[in-house]
């Protein structure tokens, strides 16, 4: 049996344990979600990388989906290059063998590729979510356990038909029977899926959340055409970077607060509470729960971590991609940084950025004991 062989059945193993970890466990499935939404995302974004430096004459050492150890499985290419499948599937990279080898608008070109790549697809997803058949439901996406919702009995799917009486079938008259509520006591009438109505009084909790959240679902009429998805997924693309920038601002003030809410796409109405940060397991629970709302709702999601995940590789700061472009600008002025400069700069970031990757990954256990 050959090599690759021998990796194939490791990473088939692996792939079995995992979708048996997924059946017999909420967990699992959670897991499950998260490792292979952000694995397909990560791995889009280091193919932009392999792409444009193979393009430029770069021979290329290792192709990794992953970080750490373990190694999940490694494939040798004739050509010599390594495709491996590591343990933390939080990341991943592209090794050179020697990039200099390439002029450094060709390494430029390279380090772009990755974030681009991020951003085209969201772009594309985006005009893909837009075109297809809308209605105006407002469909509860997540219902935060032990929350007020949740003990007034709302379930996921649900969708919200009145505010305090008032009938709501857009994001616009949602947030705004929501804004007019009087009191932090609202009852909500909701439809669930057999058709049968309920109204159900919820008051807030001391974080001031309903604990579900309900957002603007799309079927039934139809779509917008190619240009008015097209311009629209423009606006979107052009006005995501001062959205990220506030997002991080909320998540700082969040974490600082230990008040985390949640923003809904469209209705935006009702906060999903969080415990803090949310880890893995959490992450992977938000995620299945949106991309369970259909088509509409499986593109928006991923062109949403997509644009995050591109917008945040273009941070001016190494390791990231961001950080990289800078170094090569500053070289092809003809001012190169000196190596060891960059490698400082390279491990101020980057221990700090790992502990809290691990803190992180940890974070659904270190909160069972917090």
């Amino acid at each position: 049996m050959t090599h690759n062989m021998k990796e194939a059945l490791k990473l088939l193993a692996f792939v079995a344990a995992m979708a048996v970890f997924c059946a017999v466990s909420p967990i699992g499935q959670n897991l499950t979600v998260f490792a292979v939404v952000l694995s397909f995302l990560v791995c889009i974004h280091e193919l932009g990388h392999y792409i444009w430096f193979k393009r430029a004459g770069v021979q290329i050492e290792e192709f990794a989906i992953g970080m750490g150890s373990p190694v999940i499985a490694r494939f040798k290419r004739k050509n010599g290059e390594v495709w491996s499948f590591r343990a933390l599937l939080v990341g991943g990279y592209v090794k050179p063998v020697d990039d200099k080898v390439a002029t450094p608008w060709g390494r430029m070109k390279a380090i772009i590729a990755g974030p681009a790549v991020n951003l085209v697809f969201a772009f594309f997803a985006l005009i893909a979510a837009l075109m297809l058949p809308t209605s105006n439901n407002i469909e509860v996406e997540l219902v935060v356990v032990d929350s007020p919702a949740h003990v007034a009995g709302v379930e996921v799917f649900d969708d919200v038909i009145a505010v305090n009486g008032t009938v709501v079938s857009t994001a616009d008259e949602y947030r705004a029977a929501m804004e007019a509520a009087p009191s932090t006591t609202v009852t909500f009438t909701f439809e669930k899926e057999n058709g049968s109505i309920y109204d159900a009084t919820i008051t807030q909790n001391e974080d001031g959340n309903y604990g579900f959240m309900a957002t603007h679902t799309r079927s039934g009429g139809p779509g917008m055409n190619v240009v008015d998805a097209t311009v629209t997924s423009a606006d979107v693309m052009v006005n995501s970077v001062p959205r990220f920038i506030d997002g991080v601002k909320q998540m700082v003030a969040n974490s600082m607060a230990d008040d985390a809410e949640t923003d809904g796409e469209a209705a935006e109405g009702e906060e999903a509470p969080q415990a803090g940060m949310a880890g893995p397991n959490k992450f992977g629970e938000i995620m299945r729960t949106q991309m369970s709302g259909g088509l509409f709702a499986f593109l928006t999601t991923m062109a949403s971590l997509s644009l995050v995940l591109g917008i945040s590789n273009l941070i001016p700061l190494l390791p990231l991609d961001g950080g990289h472009v800078v170094a090569t600008a500053f070289e092809m002025a003809g001012k190169p940084i000196p190596q060891k400069v960059l490698n400082v700069a390279s491990a101020l970031v980057a221990i700090p950025l790992i502990f809290l990757t691990f803190v992180w990954l940890f974070w659904d256990i270190i909160e069972m004991f917090i």
